[in-house]
């Protein structure tokens, strides 16, 4: 009959077992290896593990730096943060998306069709376990080109492999415009995307100084906005 769930990873099916912890990650003590070969540093050696729960496939991201991206057909993807954990309810078929160096994924593709739904099971608050949403997306925010060279010049160290997205004084001088206009005119893409229902964007009560950088440009990446690299090598220097 085969296994009641199945992980799919470059031609090989991997599968997931009661009681055992299929992990996955760059490091060689992980069943499922990936971003190897080449070595893709900015994958955690222990990236997350899968294991089964009755209903459905629980999902755990075991790096300390690095976001996992649950990513399944007419929902928004799920933002799982380093050390959280969310079940795939209710998607029966989903990918588990590794993000790399330079904007490259590493997908795992899910299949868990075989289990036996529990109707009485519940799936988890989206506020538990450091879940997310990504939507809305960047098309539907008819972001300005403008708008986008900031963005891929914010998320340029990023995709090079480097920890910490641009500074606002780095962007300045990378498109030729004052460090206070780049400031600004983030601030307002965040407003907009929080208005939107993007978590992240805003100063919360509880933290007085975050650094809304680096969730701007993780959500730029997700959205595919970090890619247009042509858009921050033309170095355009019109206004926002």
């Amino acid at each position: 009959m085969g296994h009641p769930v199945t992980v799919h990873h470059e031609r090989r099916l991997y599968p997931v077992t009661h009681g055992e912890e299929l992990i996955f990650g760059r490091g060689r003590n992980c069943q499922i290896r990936l971003a190897h070969e080449p070595e893709d540093t900015r994958v955690s050696r222990t990236a997350g593990s899968f294991s089964l729960l009755p209903d459905s496939v629980l999902i755990r991201n075991l790096s300390t730096s690095r976001e996992l991206y649950l990513v399944a057909a007419q929902t928004p993807d799920r933002v799982l943060e380093p050390h959280s954990a969310t079940t795939s309810l209710p998607h029966l078929t989903f990918d588990l998306v590794v993000v790399g160096n330079h904007g490259r994924t590493y997908p795992l593709r899910v299949d868990a069709s075989r289990l036996t739904a529990t109707p009485a099971v519940r799936r988890p608050s989206r506020a538990q376990a450091g879940e997310k949403l990504t939507a809305p997306g960047a098309d539907d925010l008819n972001l300005t080109p403008a708008r986008r060279r900031l963005l891929a010049a914010l998320c340029r160290p990023l995709l090079d492999g480097k920890d910490d997205p641009a500074t606002y004084r780095e962007i300045a001088v990378r498109l030729g415009l004052n460090a206070g206009h780049v400031r600004n005119s983030l601030r307002e893409v965040r407003e907009m995307l929080a208005g939107a229902g993007v978590p992240g964007m805003v100063v919360a009560a509880a933290d007085a100084s975050p650094d809304l950088r680096i969730a701007l440009a993780r959500w730029a990446i997700r959205n595919g906005v970090a890619a247009d690299s042509e858009l921050v090598v033309r170095e355009d220097r019109h206004g926002v």
